[in-house]
């Protein structure tokens, strides 16, 4: 893990609201456990995250192909928090197809800093 790894999670997070394994390679599930999320949270903030709050989900299905993957979401990006799967969909649907597609990965580039 470096420091440009967190600094990119953290713009993805600060743009887009919502990180996933399908954003870029960072954590697998047992090093977001590892870690713990008090610790990923003060990281991404030394990074330059500016979010509200971060809640990690692990095993995710949401559908249309992608399988299983893992998810940091800003609870300040959302509205209502029993909509999260919803708002993770519409994340990877609009910059993440091409995984389903055509099997590569593209990582969604956020704002800097």
């Amino acid at each position: 893990m470096n420091e440009r790894s967190y600094t990119q999670v953290a713009h993805i997070l600060n743009t887009h609201g919502v990180w996933t394994s399908w954003c870029s390679s960072f954590l697998t599930d047992a090093g977001f456990r590892l870690l713990g999320e008090q610790h990923l949270e003060r990281s991404l903030r030394a990074a330059g995250w500016n979010g509200k709050k971060l809640t990690l989900i692990s095993n995710v299905d949401v559908g249309s192909g992608f399988g299983y993957g893992i998810v940091l979401i800003d609870e300040g990006a959302i509205e209502r928090h029993d909509r999260w799967l919803k708002f993770v969909q519409g994340h990877l649907w609009k910059h993440h197809m091409n995984y389903v597609n055509e099997g590569t990965r593209t990582i969604c580039i956020g704002k800097t800093a």
